[in-house]
């Protein structure tokens, strides 16, 4: 519910927001950022169940050790239905907002995995190394110009500050991948004399590079490129065969 409500409710304007929980349409979560400390969410809005405890710490404690959120602890179930409530009002009836999300999302996916705002420290160590990947290897515009952070959820998000921080030859990686595999798992199950398990093997592929993404930036805004970085693997495989192919047709004699 948190997340979901990240790419739908957090998309409306903040007036547009306010009204709508002013008339009842929204709960109060919804002026409210999502994955806070619960004394952040017992500050503001009434009504957080007090669980009894477990004696399991994860369960019941609010805090971990290192003074962050837990949020393991049960009470964020009914604050994470609670967002979800509201997240799919809002896909009913702004579907407007949800789709601004979702193409959002689409261009966070394709942005190297290093930008993230939890890997800040990690990048300013290895900025000349992180610069150079992201402009060779992953083809980044914003790399030109220096390394460019994706805004946290708790930011509205803009396409404007967004598009350049693609990696375009990942894009372009994905797209040449999926049109791929495709073809060939189809050319495989055509063929009588191919090896079933090379179909099953690149549908494999395809279905995790597919599932990934589907089911990322349609629920979440904000990680989409750390879930992209889990099937980088899949999608060189994929291009990794087609290059075989395409080198053993061009060695070919006229």
């Amino acid at each position: 519910g948190m997340n979901f409500a990240k790419i739908t409710v957090l998309q409306l304007d903040d007036k547009d927001r306010l009204k709508m929980y002013e008339s009842g349409q929204l709960s109060g979560l919804a002026l409210i950022a999502p994955f806070l400390s619960l004394e952040t969410y017992r500050k503001y809005l009434s009504g957080i169940p007090q669980y009894q405890t477990t004696g399991i710490p994860v369960l019941d404690r609010e805090d971990k050790s290192t003074g962050s959120a837990n949020f393991n602890s049960l009470a964020y179930i009914d604050i994470s239905r609670g967002y979800l409530s509201d997240a799919f009002y809002v896909v009913l009836r702004r579907p407007g907002a949800y789709l601004g999300g979702v193409l959002r999302a689409a261009v966070l996916y394709f942005q190297p995995a290093s930008s993230q705002a939890f890997f800040k420290s990690n990048r300013r160590a290895a900025a000349a190394a992180d610069r150079f990947c992201n402009l060779v290897l992953y083809g980044q515009p914003a790399a030109i110009c220096g390394s460019r952070e994706v805004p946290g959820f708790k930011e509205r998000i803009e396409l404007r500050r967004s598009v350049p921080g693609m990696g375009l030859f990942l894009a372009a990686a994905f797209l040449l991948s999926v049109c791929c595999g495709f073809r060939r798992v189809l050319n495989l199950r055509g063929s009588g004399t191919a090896d079933p398990a090379a179909a099953l093997t690149v549908a494999f592929l395809l279905f995790n590079i597919l599932y990934v993404t589907l089911v990322g930036n349609l629920l979440e805004l904000g990680e989409n490129s750390r879930f992209r970085f889990m099937v980088d693997p899949c999608i060189l495989v994929i291009l990794a065969l087609f290059l075989r192919r395409f080198t053993a047709w061009a060695e070919k004699p006229a």
